[in-house]
């Protein structure tokens, strides 16, 4: 992977600010070069090890591997979106997968303490690849607890995701709309829910696909709940945007007998806006031309649509990917 420096004005501030201003202009419209096969290695940042996200990217790098086109795409793990875009930033990462909810170049009081501190980088453009799937989040508490709303979570200790993820960002905006305030515990979905079945913690918050499977595995051992969000779900579109959508939890996921309101917020794959073009493109024909073999072992990529795939909110896409979706028709 090649590691290059952005151009631009120095910011000192967190990730959030960092990407404040990296949204696209007609300015790079012609920066796409005619993209050749792609060569080297190249690397996304994905997600926590284990869950969707990195499955996810795994299964991209086994179906370029099987196309021999010579390139290679190695799988990081991360805490979440938040780092994704940070490695980015600062050159570690080519691809990253973010929630559109931590791409708004406005950030809040939520997104500075998400970001975890600030940092001096050099700014750099990023541009959207594609949208991919959806996260939904899930408020998880024992199957048995007096809990109903999150209203009812006051005071209680709650995992709100590991800092630098979208689940913590989430998180930090259901509750500060709610006016509720809890004992934070900054723990991962597989932390959070040991700590829910030793009662250490009485909810856990997660964004992730539907279903999760470590979510499915846990509650064969031991019976959890979703709590519904209610009318929170359209206080949080309107509060910050269309990062954000009302969704519900369909019934029968995890043994549930109702539906349950939740927000949803869609996947983008990021780059640099310095990316290899050759790389966007390579990436872009797998998603779409091995679709079925990536749906078999991530079920979440079977949302991915050449038709929506643009629908990448306020991130311009990369010019290469501007040049894959009008060859071929969309």
């Amino acid at each position: 992977m090649r590691q290059r420096v952005g151009r631009g004005s120095l910011l000192s501030a967190g990730v959030f600010l960092t990407l404040a201003g990296c949204f696209g202009t007609a300015s790079d419209a012609g920066a796409a070069q005619t993209a050749g096969p792609a060569q080297g290695h190249f690397v996304i940042s994905a997600g926590p090890f284990g869950e969707e996200h990195h499955a996810w990217g795994d299964s991209l790098a086994t179906e370029i591997a099987r196309q021999g086109s010579g390139a290679s795409l190695g799988v990081v793990d991360s805490s979440g979106s938040v780092s994704n875009l940070r490695r980015l930033t600062i050159g570690t990462a080519d691809l990253a997968i973010a929630t559109a909810d931590t791409l708004s170049p406005t950030p809040d009081s939520c997104a500075e303490q998400v970001s975890a501190g600030a940092i001096d980088e050099n700014r750099v453009p990023l541009r959207a690849v594609s949208r991919i799937y959806e996260d939904f989040l899930q408020v998880l508490v024992r199957g048995t607890a007096p809990i109903e709303s999150v209203a009812d979570l006051a005071g209680r200790p709650v995992a709100v995701g590991q800092t630098g993820s979208g689940s913590a960002l989430m998180a930090c905006r259901v509750l500060q709309t709610a006016g509720v305030e809890v004992e934070s515990k900054r723990l991962g979905l597989d932390a959070g829910i040991e700590a829910l079945n030793a009662g250490s913690v009485d909810a856990v918050f997660w964004s992730g696909g539907l279903p999760t499977r470590t979510i499915e595995s846990a509650n064969e051992d031991e019976p959890l709940r979703l709590l519904s969000l209610g009318p929170l779900a359209e206080q949080l579109r309107q509060e910050y945007g269309p990062g954000y959508r009302p969704a519900a939890v369909p019934d029968g996921v995890y043994g549930s007998t109702e539906q349950i309101t939740t927000v949803a917020s869609p996947n983008i794959l990021v780059s640099r806006a310095d990316a290899d073009p050759a790389m966007v493109n390579l990436v872009l024909e797998t998603i779409f031309s091995r679709q079925d073999e990536m749906t078999e072992q991530v079920p979440a990529a079977v949302a991915t649509d050449r038709r929506t795939a643009i629908l990448t909110g306020e991130m311009d896409l990369h010019p290469a990917a501007t040049d894959y979706y009008r060859t071929t028709h969309l």
